[in-house]
């Protein structure tokens, strides 16, 4: 645009020139706010009138009229630019006097701007959630890839069949990021016979096919946990933890051991109904457990139904899950294995020497965690312990008067 200018000044007077000059100043000005304002999105129009009064020895008006239609592209273009020069002369002298200073120019300007831009297309927003609880997994599955549910619970042996699935711009896509923090775990009620024999909860823990759970029923999505904080968090620990391996052959001695008889006894397992690898495990331990003599049931119930049984608790056996509500061990520690026993006072201390036990436990038990010999006991004094090279800390406590019953 400028080039094109710069040649309309050859071959004329000096008032002509000193006329072009003014209105290629002008022009520049005006293309360097056009392109300053000017947007990539939307369709502008944008039209500008500049009136410029040039003094000097000889009064000239000069009229410019500059109409530009810009369309959305980001080149700028001059191919739609239209100039308008008028130039009225109010005498025949001579100019023999040129600008010199930017000063000696006085302009008027007012600029009138009409955009029309299209907004950007927003996505609809979510005001309602709606839970639909549907325990048959094939028309579970078949409501989210119709579009039907935004979200749902697949069992792992339909994952495959749902990834990949396309609605709305979105596709489903299967991830695998490592373990979870995600627990699965079974629960005896060892208020009632035969779990309340230490050695029957020995044997059924044996007589568990973990593996076959592992592959067959979570297709390897599955790790092995010896306590109740997962893997990877702090506080988790194997040491000095029995990893209870399947040996029928040992659970089957232990069951003698125990001096029960088997056989009067039935064992029901509960779930929660709609939980397929909850399902299937029962399945399993019903045919694994039965082979130590035991009739054993499986029964699924709904949540209510579920957790009204354990809170009283009315069950033998139940297999549930356990997801974090914060990630911290506490979380776990406190909810799955903390009882209701009330304190009056807990207090811990850290000792060098074994016989240091007495000034502060009645009684002791020893626990070896690793790094530290852990020794619990009421608060009193003469208790005794032999161990020797750990660090030893000491957990004292008082029992409250009244308990929970």
């Amino acid at each position: 645009m400028i080039q094109l200018m710069v040649n309309l000044v050859r071959g004329v007077s000096k008032v002509t020139a000193t006329v072009v000059i003014a209105i290629i100043l002008i022009a520049i000005a005006a293309g360097v706010s056009y392109y300053a304002g000017k947007q990539a999105a939307g369709t502008t129009t944008i039209t500008k009138t500049v009136t410029s009064t040039l003094t000097s020895a000889t009064t000239k008006t000069v009229t410019v009229t500059k109409t530009v239609t810009a369309g959305a592209t980001t080149s700028p273009s001059p191919t739609t630019t239209a100039v308008t020069k008028t130039v009225v002369k109010t005498t025949t002298t001579a100019v023999t006097t040129t600008v010199t200073s930017v000063t000696a120019i006085t302009k008027t300007a007012t600029a009138t701007v009409v955009k029309t831009v299209t907004p950007a297309k927003k996505g609809a927003l979510h005001t309602t959630v709606i839970y639909l609880i549907q325990n048959d997994a094939n028309t579970r599955v078949m409501t989210i890839k119709k579009g039907v549910a935004d979200f749902g619970v697949v069992p792992l042996e339909q994952i495959d069949a749902v990834a990949g699935t396309t609605r709305d711009g979105f596709k489903i896509v299967k991830e695998e990021r490592g373990l979870s923090f995600d627990i699965v775990f079974i629960v005896f009620n060892c208020l009632k016979k035969p779990f309340n024999n230490v050695l029957v909860r020995q044997a059924l823990a044996y007589a568990t096919p973990y593996k076959m759970i592992k592959e067959t029923v979570y297709k390897g999505y599955l790790a092995s946990l010896v306590g109740v904080i997962p893997k990877g968090m702090l506080g988790w620990t194997d040491y000095g933890v029995i990893d209870y391996k399947f040996d029928m052959a040992k659970a089957k001695e232990l069951i003698k051991k125990s001096g029960i008889d088997p056989s009067k006894y039935t064992i029901t397992i509960y779930y929660n109904q709609g939980n397929t690898q909850r399902a299937k495990i029962a399945t399993l331990l019903s045919t694994y457990w039965g082979q130590l003599g035991f009739k054993v049931m499986v029964q699924a119930l709904s949540w209510p139904q579920l957790l009204e049984r354990i809170e009283k608790p009315e069950f033998d056996v139940y297999i549930i899950g356990w997801a974090p509500d914060y990630v911290d061990p506490d979380d776990y520690a406190g909810p799955l294995v903390g009882g209701q026993t009330k304190f009056d006072s807990v207090r811990i201390y850290e000792i060098s020497s074994p016989a240091d036990v007495a000034k502060y436990l009645s009684s002791a038990k020893v626990i070896d965690v690793g790094k530290y010999y852990v020794v619990v006991g009421p608060a009193g004094t003469g208790a005794k312990v032999s161990v020797s090279g750990k660090p030893i800390i000491v957990v004292q406590y008082k029992l409250s008067a009244k308990q929970i019953p």
